[in-house]
């Protein structure tokens, strides 16, 4: 009796994985979850209050200053990526001019965002897997 029970149990499951298999195409999602936080379009800008703390041995130094950070332009690049040129300003406080830090290049890809900083690339994200 457990021997037949075991076979129908068998043929049930057989059944049940060949009929829930379907050919439909499932298109993947227009971003990535996690994407929409590196956000890269011209013109777009973010600014900040900055507290830098720098731990040494004995002790840590702390300076505070704004930065401004704004999109300019976008080009590809040798991997067919578009690539885009972020321009920083910095400043000790609200009352004086910016100044221009270095220029800095960001890119997005389908799994990390990466920012160019003097020609050494940063990946600042990894966005999570996702099984389809």
């Amino acid at each position: 009796m457990r021997f037949a029970i075991e076979k129908i149990f068998l043929v049930i499951t057989a059944i049940y994985r060949m009929l829930s298999c379907s050919e439909d195409t499932i298109q993947p999602p227009e971003s990535l979850p996690g994407s929409n936080y590196f956000k890269l379009e011209k013109g777009f800008y973010k600014t900040y209050d900055v507290e830098l703390i720098i731990f040494m041995l004995v002790e840590s130094d702390t300076s505070k200053f704004q930065l401004w950070e704004v999109v300019v332009d976008s080009f590809i690049n040798s991997e067919n990526e578009a690539t885009h040129v972020l321009y920083r300003f910095v400043r000790p406080d609200d009352l004086s001019e910016w100044e221009l830090d270095p220029v800095w290049t960001d890119r997005k890809s389908r799994t990390t965002a990466v920012v160019v900083k003097n020609n050494v690339p940063i990946i600042k994200r990894a966005f999570p897997v996702l099984l389809i």
